[in-house]
């Protein structure tokens, strides 16, 4: 009888960098699926200022990130102010991304498909996702 495999031990990286660029069709977030470490850093890279909107099982949510009071976070180009650790509510969880320009509000969610650009998944979900491809 063949033997289960071993469970992976690979480690989500301690650093996500993730860049959002504004085109003529709207903003684009690569990588569209990325991994951190739940004690690990969103690097947000925008070439203009945007809000990250956040969402949680579908829904708008605030504080993803610790210290996120709003249901975004404001990124800047160059910003040093740009990085941001999961909140530990989030730990081992996955979690949507859309981008709009600062000051707009969030993308609609007529159409979610469309609207959530990216998904950052924190801790060992991310493992977990990769073990099933």
């Amino acid at each position: 009888m063949a033997e289960p495999a071993k469970a992976r031990t690979e480690t989500p990286p301690a650093t996500d960098p993730i860049t959002i660029v504004l085109n003529a069709t709207g903003y684009v977030i690569s990588p569209e699926t990325s991994d951190v470490a739940n004690n690990g850093t969103v690097q947000f890279s925008p070439n203009e200022s945007a809000w990250v909107y956040t969402y949680y099982d579908g829904e708008l949510v605030s504080g993803v990130f610790g210290g996120q009071t709003t249901t975004y976070v404001q990124c800047t180009p160059g910003g040093t102010s740009n990085n941001y650790t999961p909140a530990t509510a989030y730990y081992d969880s996955e979690v949507n991304i859309s981008a709009a320009k600062a000051g707009s509000p969030p993308p609609s969610m007529h159409d979610p498909a469309a609207s959530i650009k990216g998904t950052i998944s924190i801790g060992s979900v991310g493992i977990k996702r990769k073990e099933r491809k």
